[in-house]
């Protein structure tokens, strides 16, 4: 019996040498790291794809302030962004038409100040920015305290001048991006279920290393 036992070990060592037989447990324990890493991978993607979203929607649209309002010989669209607007980075973009036509070569300048405070205004020009065929005006600004703010345009072109105004409440600056943080989370937790679940399949299938199984890999090998 020893010595049966002793030639199946140089059966099994032989054929786990050479890639034929592959225990469960370090077979799941080489996946795992793998699986791990490719989940860490598309959580960073995740976040990256929700980033690089967000600027994109913030120099796109955003939750209309104006729409369609008469500033002289023109008629503005303004979108602001977040939303609600907060202390810290604001984002303004705004759509310019003169008899139905966008207008790309306008001065916009932009005042923001504090409605019934004290408080330094703040002047910011827009720049052109050509998207999806159509040239929007936009600026960033600094907002540095809550309450409302009214903000004022002014445009300049060849059609004349004109301006408008909207007010707007800021509220306290945002420390932490919940929503994303959540999404990445529940991402993560949802791609470690389908490893749990995958990792359970793969144990099912994979058959255990023993003796018959040796001797079935051997008389295959043997008649190749």
């Amino acid at each position: 019996m020893a010595k049966v036992s002793c030639i199946q070990g140089k059966i099994v060592r032989h054929f786990l040498k050479r890639g034929l037989l592959t225990p469960p447990s370090l077979f799941y324990q080489k996946n795992r790291v793998s699986l791990l890493l490719l989940c860490w991978a598309l959580t960073v993607v995740m976040l990256l794809l929700v980033g690089f979203s967000t600027v994109a929607h913030a120099h796109s649209s955003g939750p209309p302030r104006l729409a369609d309002v008469a500033a002289g010989p023109y008629r503005v669209f303004v979108w602001t962004q977040p939303e609600p607007l907060r202390v810290g980075d604001a984002h303004i973009s705004m759509l310019v038409t003169h008899t139905t036509q966008p207008v790309n070569d306008a001065h916009v300048q932009m005042r923001f100040e504090p409605v019934g405070q004290a408080g330094q205004a703040i002047v910011v020009t827009a720049s052109a920015q050509d998207f999806l065929s159509n040239i929007y005006y936009e600026a960033d600004v600094q907002l540095p305290s809550t309450g409302n703010w009214r903000a004022t345009i002014r445009i300049d072109g060849a059609p004349g001048q004109g301006s408008v105004e909207f007010e707007s409440a800021v509220l306290e600056k945002r420390t932490l991006n919940w929503p994303v943080v959540g999404g990445a989370a529940a991402v993560f937790v949802f791609l470690l279920g389908l490893i749990g679940v995958w990792s359970r399949m793969q144990t099912k299938k994979a058959s255990p290393v023993t003796a018959a199984n040796a001797h079935r890999a051997l008389r295959t090998e043997i008649k190749r």
